[in-house]
């Protein structure tokens, strides 16, 4: 039996030995390679899933208002105020449309390539695509540390990317995907800072964390999981025989993500009163906690319906679940900090779920704030993986590249499929076609229609899609409109013109009759001058 082991052993070893013969000796190489491998595997998906061909979009499909609200602020920032401390929105039939939001600094980035190149959304769309892939890259390079395999690292990255939701909103206008990238990049720096005890990296690890806290207040986890393992520490919950301590100067990190907290808090603080000392609005997130079992069970039949093949493919679920269930059986393998890591971010995802439960129903990208725990799961199984085939049996890599490389075919198909699906006639226009307003502006300017002149947009359900995209200032009123909202928008003394997709319904409904004031017709539109 011994001698088994012993050749069984040898075998594994000659394995090793074979495959680190295809390696550099020197490590600046293996980086640079590892980061090639990475960039021709992201551009790949990217280009196979569609994200490059949908990059000249104009916000449209799921969620569209919501779209439009965040690009308009960019929109504004160039075409009216470059202070970056007074953001405003083009819903705005009063002043000037201040409004509060998380840290504008992507809708800032995006203003200052409009100044340089010219209004156009794919430069928008692609700081967030860089932002996101950024976080990418480096969350690869510390699966590399674990998993020793570019390959498996980079089929790791692809197992959790590989989202219809994520693969949407990317290369999108909401701030959930690059706080994502943000806080995927710091977790990179903080493992470096354990290794290396170096000031620079645990800077980065805060200023990468704070960035992404600032884009999205629900990362914030990130900080409460280092604070945790801080105590953890202190008890020597990792302490081994090479390192007794993860923290060697507990005070130090905790004065750098109070700093970090202190201006983060002093931005949301800001955005919640500058709106209101100047008449505007607000962005910000607004608890939505669950509220009795009743609730969930509606929350949770809503995702599986409708929101379930959204987030991920059936194929992708099936992965995960092994995924877990290779983690239960193999725990004991997992490095003590990625677990205590994972299971953390498993709490905090619940926590979250709790707190705005009833977000979940109408917003698929509500889950992308909880990704970061996939991300750790994964990690956590090519940990598993990596010393089990080191210490035991080293092809069982290769046999978990050809389960994922039939996983993920599967799995890019459908991610292709949704990503075109959201981009196509049927729901291309989620809450409405909106198509005769992208190139009404022109037509707006050449009757004489100043941005500023302020309008009403008749039959648009959202906060200011139709506004948007015609780069118009005004309001806008849905369906089922009540008659004392639409007189108060039409009276009001700013208001110069009303622009309708239904006229006939505008007149039965509200009683109003502006056939004499038609200026112009657009594409099924009719544009009415009413004082």
């Amino acid at each position: 039996m011994n001698e088994f082991k012993n050749t069984e052993g040898s075998f594994n070893q000659k394995l090793i030995d074979f495959g680190n013969k295809f390696k550099f000796r020197d490590e600046k190489i293996n980086k640079l390679i590892s980061v090639a491998v990475f960039v021709i595997g992201i551009h790949f998906f990217y280009t196979y899933v569609g994200i490059y061909k949908f990059m000249d979009k104009r916000p449209c499909s799921v969620h569209m208002s919501a779209q439009c609200s965040r690009a308009s602020i960019a929109l504004n920032y160039f075409e009216n105020d470059m202070n970056f401390f007074t953001p405003q929105y083009q819903r705005n039939i009063d002043g000037k449309g201040y409004t509060g939001l998380e840290f504008p600094v992507i809708y800032y980035l995006g203003a200052v390539s409009y100044k340089l190149f010219g209004f156009n959304e794919i430069y928008l769309r692609g700081i967030s695509l860089i932002i996101m892939s950024f976080g990418l890259l480096f969350f690869y390079l510390l699966t590399l540390k674990f998993s020793k395999n570019n390959l498996i690292s980079l089929s790791i990255i692809f197992a959790i990317v590989c989202s219809p939701v994520l693969v949407f909103y990317s290369a999108n206008f909401m701030p959930d995907p690059p706080s994502l990238g943000l806080i995927l990049a710091s977790w990179f720096f903080l493992f470096k800072y354990f290794k290396t005890d170096k000031d620079r990296h645990l800077n980065l690890f805060v200023i990468m964390a704070g960035l992404g806290v600032l884009l999205k207040f629900t990362a914030a986890s990130c900080f409460a999981i280092v604070f945790i393992l801080m105590l953890l520490d202190k008890l020597k919950f990792f302490s081994s025989g090479e390192k007794m301590f993860l923290f060697n100067n507990k005070k130090k990190v905790i004065v750098r993500i109070v700093l970090a907290f202190v201006v983060i808090i002093s931005w949301y603080k800001y955005s919640a009163w500058f709106p209101k000392s100047h008449g505007g609005q607000t962005f910000l997130l607004s608890v939505n906690m669950y509220d009795g079992w009743e609730s969930l069970i509606t929350v949770l039949k809503q995702m599986r319906d409708f929101w379930l093949n959204h987030y991920y493919s059936s194929e992708s679920y099936i992965l995960l679940g092994l995924v877990f269930i290779f983690i239960l059986l193999g725990f004991k393998f997992i490095d003590r900090l990625l677990f205590s890591i994972t299971i953390l971010y498993l709490l905090g995802s619940l926590c979250y779920f709790l707190l705005f439960q009833n977000q979940f129903i109408h917003h698929d990208y509500y889950i992308i704030t909880i990704l970061p725990t996939l991300f750790f799961l994964f990690l956590c199984f090519a940990d598993i993986v990596n010393k089990i085939s080191e210490k035991y049996f080293y092809p069982v890599k290769l046999l978990l590249l050809i389960v994922i490389f039939f996983n993920l075919k599967e799995s890019f198909l459908k991610t292709k499929n949704k990503m075109y699906e959201r981009n196509s006639t049927d729901i291309f226009y989620w809450t409405g076609d909106f198509r005769a307003y992208e190139d009404l502006e022109p037509k707006l300017r050449n009757l004489g229609i100043k941005r500023e002149d302020r309008v009403v947009s008749g039959y648009d359900n959202t906060d200011c899609g139709s506004l948007y995209l015609m780069n118009q200032l005004g309001v806008t009123f849905g369906n089922e409109a009540l008659k004392h909202d639409v007189d108060s928008f039409i009276q009001h003394k700013n208001v110069k013109y009303l622009i309708l997709s239904d006229s006939a319904k505008f007149k039965r409904e509200y009683n109003y009759d502006f056939s004499k004031n038609i200026i112009a017709t657009h594409r099924g539109l009719i544009i009415y001058k009413i004082k």
